[in-house]
């Protein structure tokens, strides 16, 4: 195992000055990557999660649900701090996503002491990471993967218990975020202590009492049966369209991404490739039955510090191979971080359209429907959602869960419904699939078409 580099030394007047204005720079970048008003299925289903908070209703007792507690209460935070608006429930993750992109240049420029290289792999990152919503769970975890790479890879020499108990408290909130990526991440880490040189068993054990005792003050709220009802059983027992979604170019994409890496590390012989090459392992699987691009995307960062820093971390390498490896570094990055910001400026910062349309079309409404993928709807209308979940059809895609869908449906008998079935074409998900939304076609008026979205009012509703 390499010896840990020392501390940076003090930085000079102009050395601060241009680290300001990096920073400055990053955050603004960051802001502009995630800051699209998306009201798609995974952003809604943070944002509904809670937006039944905020309603007073007890998530995981009168409201079923398999996603874990951390994305939510950030969103609702974020409306506690700023304000209950879109913007009041995305500052708190553009916050800890600039945080991730800041750590991974960190990481890469104490790995290689070139500012320019950590510059490449930090937007990199941020570009990568730009694919995905966001407010989710998916996205948050992956930030705090990062956050977890830098303490893993540069242990503390004088404070090696403060070390763990960072390390215990990220691996719980990761689980407090995410089930897989939680259990995933936390074998990793262990691993990772094991393969240290000194005082693994202490190392080991403290570690673990650390990640135990956070996880359970995190999940205290709840009773223990509720909460291994709702994240453990729950996701084994239903039939959800979007847990299994495989892309088998991208799991060999995968296989050779941890190939590089531990051939790197065989190579090199370097410590910090060997952690990368773990946490990149433990991120992979824990995306392994939804394995799609945007998943793929936010959970790249290990080889992408690996990949920035190898150049330097291999000794002996001709200065044109380094030109010719960073020049590729450069013009790939530029074209993912384009690419990403290009996607994902569809519509205003911060702001749609189709919300403000929505609601004051609805205004007058009790109660309205938005599905079968779409439940942000319920929060941008100030609408509660009645169903079980937030999504009954999505949830439990069987013949038996389609009609209680509907029974809800009818039994609730919204003003208004809004149908989003593009959000389920990768699923093979299509309104002919839907109960609910078969119904709502036969038997409501429409009365707005917005391409990928369509509102349906009920026929003793006046439309203005």
């Amino acid at each position: 195992m390499n010896t840990p580099q020392k501390l940076l030394s003090q930085p000079d007047r102009q050395s601060k000055i241009t680290g300001m204005l990096f920073c400055f720079v990053l955050l603004i970048l960051t802001i502009l990557c995630y800051s699209a008003h998306l009201y798609s299925s995974d952003e809604g289903s943070v944002t509904n999660l809670a937006w039944h908070w905020w309603n007073h209703q007890a998530v995981y007792i009168d409201f079923h649900e398999f996603i874990p507690p951390g994305a939510p209460l950030l969103v609702l935070a974020g409306w506690k701090l700023f304000g209950l608006s879109y913007l009041g429930a995305k500052i708190p993750f553009i916050f800890i996503g600039f945080l991730s992109v800041f750590f991974t240049y960190l990481i890469t420029y104490r790995l290689t002491r070139k500012n320019t290289v950590a510059l490449f792999a930090a937007y990199f990152w941020l570009a990568a990471s730009g694919f995905y919503p966001a407010i989710n769970h998916n996205t948050l975890g992956s930030f705090l993967a990062v956050i977890l790479t830098y303490f893993l890879i540069f242990p503390f020499e004088n404070r090696k218990n403060v070390r763990l108990i960072i390390i215990g408290i990220i691996n719980a909130l990761i689980l407090w975020t995410l089930q897989t990526k939680g259990f995933t991440l936390f074998a990793a880490s262990i691993f990772v202590l094991i393969t240290e040189k000194r005082d693994k068993n202490q190392k080991i054990g403290f570690f673990i009492l650390c990640f135990m005792a956070s996880s359970f003050l995190l999940y205290s709220p709840w009773p223990l049966e509720i909460i291994w009802h709702n994240l453990v059983v729950l996701p084994f027992q239903m039939d959800y369209l979007g847990s299994s979604f495989y892309n088998y170019t991208l799991y060999f994409v995968s296989a050779i991404f941890l190939i590089i890496m531990w051939l790197t590390y065989r190579k090199t012989q370097a410590r910090p490739v060997f952690v990368l090459f773990a946490l990149q392992l433990a991120l992979f699987l824990s995306m392994f039955n939804n394995f799609d691009i945007f998943h793929f995307m936010i959970n790249i960062a290990p080889f992408l510090i690996m990949m920035a820093a190898y150049p330097l971390l291999r000794p002996k390498r001709r200065l044109s191979k380094l030109v010719a490896n960073y020049t590729l570094l450069f013009f790939v990055s530029l074209f993912y971080f384009l690419f990403a910001v290009g996607n994902l400026r569809t519509s205003n910062i911060f702001y749609s359209q189709e919300p403000e349309i929505f609601s004051k079309i609805t205004q007058n409404s009790e109660n309205v429907y938005a599905g079968p993928f779409i439940p942000g709807f319920y929060f941008e209308l100030r609408k509660i959602n009645y169903f079980d979940t937030y999504s009954n059809e999505v949830y439990c895609n069987t013949d038996k869960c389609q009609q209680q869908a509907l029974g809800t449906f009818k039994r609730i008998s919204p003003e208004y419904a809004i149908l989003g079935f593009e959000m389920t074409t990768k699923y093979n998900y299509f309104l002919e699939d839907s109960a609910v939304g078969t119904y709502v076609v036969q038997n409501y008026k429409i009365c707005g078409d917005f391409e990928a979205l369509q509102i349906y009012a009920r026929d003793d509703c006046l439309v203005k």
